[in-house]
């Protein structure tokens, strides 16, 4: 029998490689017909390769090309993607954050966290831990810390504004200028102000 097979051209590895992809083709159409993947696309979101999803458009990637803002104009502020058989739903509006982000019983971290941030550390901890060491941090975000800062935020926000308005110079209802490094050099003045040990010149006169 296995004569015949080779006489026609079926080599053992091509039998194998046939036989796989008949087994990933099948395992395919199973699992896209499961109820899980059935709710994931009821979302919007960019069409899908099978098995492949959207990797293929994640690779091709570039800072210039903006993907996932093509993505939110076409599918709005709630969409998903597919990494092959991962899915990920992306929520780029702060009224649909909200529930979630308010709600104390989602704490569990999604495993992405293990490549961004080490295992003992806050972002990472669910459950337990994370109230226990959440618990402790409390008092250090209360808004009223931020009251003796006022002055201070004051101040050097009217030194930047002085300062874009110095860049800008006549032409400021038609000229563009880049921002960034002036909110920089405000943040670190503003921060370097408060600290009694620290005297440092301003940065902002530095532009």
């Amino acid at each position: 029998m296995l004569g015949i097979w080779w006489s026609a051209g079926w080599s053992p590895f091509s039998l194998a490689m046939t036989a796989l992809a008949g087994l990933l083709g099948g395992y395919y159409w199973v699992w896209s017909r499961t109820r899980f993947v059935r709710l994931i696309d009821a979302l919007p979101g960019p069409k899908t390769l099978p098995l492949l999803g959207n990797i293929l458009e994640l690779v091709k990637y570039t800072s210039d090309r903006r993907l996932y803002v093509d993505w939110i104009k076409r599918n709005g502020y709630l969409f998903r993607i597919w990494i092959c058989y991962y899915p990920a739903v992306h929520i780029s509006h702060h009224k649909l954050l909200e529930p979630i982000l308010s709600n104390p019983n989602l704490t569990t971290k999604t495993m992405e966290y293990k490549f961004i941030v080490s295992e003992n550390c806050l972002g990472a901890l669910a459950g337990d831990k994370w109230r226990h060491r959440r618990r402790l941090l409390t008092p250090a975000f209360h808004f009223k810390i931020l009251d003796g800062f006022i002055s201070t935020f004051n101040e050097k926000s009217m030194a930047s504004a002085a300062k874009m308005e110095e860049i800008l110079g006549p032409s400021a209802g038609s000229k563009e200028i880049d921002v960034f490094p002036i909110m920089v050099k405000m943040t670190f003045d503003a921060i370097s102000t408060k600290l009694p040990w620290a005297r440092i010149p301003l940065q902002i006169n530095r532009l």
